[in-house]
């Protein structure tokens, strides 16, 4: 008897230990078959991301650029974030030093697994996050349940990308700012998310305006609570090492952005600024406008009224929002696959999950506030990239790519179970509860895999 009471409790104290594990399991598994099995250039720009890893690994610096490069659209290294590529260069330059005879193919998949291992640590830190906001420990793995099971990001994760690296970054720096705004040590974890943030930023420029909300709710924080907050420094190892990256990472955020402005009066300057007509001309970019006939100037508001083209409002709910979902939600790369009427069940449960907000709303803490305003910020920052885009392009839906939301997908599913918890009434809680499981395991890659395999297989090698 006491055996079994042992065993009893000792599953009951480590059961969501043994849970992740499992989980991670999963998603280690699926993540790796793509990285080991998918055929070049499936996934989202792939060659592209190969290729210039493999240029930055003939020089320790940044290389010059190449047609190739041009023709890819990388036309001005020198004044883009670099590090993603910088660290691929160095992986790669250890991979020809253990295995000088190694492929290409070899080259892409161990750059792939790369990806793989970024991939776990957002997990593993979406989880963290989790454990800071939500005190039910099967909501906390709700959220990591959630994340596993988003196709579109088990997909990437087995590709060659640098949102892989950005959305790590981007996880742990927001975990960091949260542990700021639980009161936990102070100087350790705000140098913790400014590391983070700025190494993500000097990945893609995209990073930015979320370092700037996560920067000002920081900064709003200490002034309300300048007289809680312990400032007394007690120097270790630690925070030396961390007062280092934070002066060098921010250093190198002012030698790209810095300098771009002040030279280019641009975030990141365009192909003409800084190249001749001839090799702005090779890029893909160039020749897609030419082939779609992009209009010159963008369409402004007024030719959009003129025109009778989607206004922001009608583009945001007739076409933007289920354009996310899908590419979500369904494997959106330079080949398409969307599960069969998942869509409209994704949609019926963001529905019920506003519903529930609205109807159960609870004025947030500084904590939760914050954490809304990261998403929405996020959230309207990037539909407003997407509307621009559509300017330029005479909505021809060109570069829009769910993916783009994953810096921020463990706060928006943070959120999502945050707000299921507000429900008082246990049944309808627990059915909410019941329908997302079933609804993230219909549209996880497991499911794919078991119904839809057959229809996937020529992507594979």
């Amino acid at each position: 008897m006491k055996t079994n009471k042992s065993v009893l409790n000792f599953l009951d104290a480590h059961i969501t230990t043994m849970a992740l594990i499992i989980m991670l399991s999963v998603f280690i598994g699926f993540s790796t078959f793509f990285a080991l099995r998918l055929k070049n250039a499936i996934i989202p720009d792939e060659p592209a991301h190969f290729y210039i890893s493999q240029l930055f690994s003939t020089t320790l610096g940044i290389p010059s650029n190449t047609d190739k490069s041009m023709t890819l659209g990388m036309d001005n290294m020198e004044h883009n974030p670099y590090l993603y590529y910088w660290i691929n260069g160095r992986i790669l330059d250890f991979l020809r030093l253990v295995r000088p005879a190694v492929s290409d193919r070899q080259q892409l998949i161990f750059l792939r697994l790369t990806s793989v291992f970024y991939s776990i640590l957002s997990i593993i830190f979406c989880y963290l996050l989790a454990k800071e906001v939500i005190k039910s420990r099967w909501g906390q793995l709700l959220v990591v349940f959630m994340v596993i099971n988003t196709l579109m990001f088990v997909f990437l994760s087995g590709g060659v990308s640098y949102d892989n690296f950005i959305n790590l970054f981007c996880f742990a720096g927001i975990y960091y700012l949260v542990r700021v705004l639980n009161g936990k040590d102070f100087f350790s974890n705000s140098l913790g998310w400014l590391v983070c943030i700025a190494i993500g930023a000097l990945a893609k420029f995209t990073v930015l305006p979320l370092a700037a909300v996560l920067c000002l709710l920081w900064l709003i924080y200490v002034v309300q609570n300048r007289r809680q907050i312990n400032f007394r420094l007690n120097w270790n190892w630690k925070l030396i090492i961390l007062l280092i990256f934070s002066i060098l990472f921010t250093g190198l955020n002012l030698s790209i952005y810095g300098v771009n402005w002040v030279k280019y009066k641009a975030i990141v300057p365009a192909c003409n600024q800084i190249s001749t007509p001839e090799q702005c001309n090779r890029s893909v970019y160039v020749k897609r406008a030419i082939e779609l006939n992009f209009p010159k100037p963008k369409l402004t508001l007024s030719d959009v009224i003129k025109e009778n083209k989607p206004d922001p409002l009608e583009y945001l709910s007739d076409y933007w929002s289920v354009s996310m979902l899908t590419k979500i939600y369904g494997i959106m790369g330079h080949k398409d696959y969307i599960p069969d009427l998942i869509i409209t069940f994704y949609r019926l449960f963001y529905f019920i999950v506003f519903l529930t907000a609205v109807r159960y709303w609870e004025k947030p803490d500084y904590l939760i506030g914050s954490l809304i305003t990261i998403f929405i910020t996020y959230f309207i920052v990037l539909l407003g990239r997407n509307y621009s885009s559509e300017l330029s392009t005479n909505f021809q839906h060109i570069a829009i790519q769910g993916r783009y939301i994953f810096p921020v997908l463990g706060v928006l599913y943070l959120l999502i179970v945050h707000i299921i918890t507000w429900i008082p009434q246990t049944f309808i809680r627990r059915l909410i509860i019941a329908f997302t499981i079933l609804l993230f395991f219909v549209g996880s890659p497991m499911w794919v895999f078991l119904t839809s395999f057959g229809s996937l297989a020529n992507w594979f090698a």
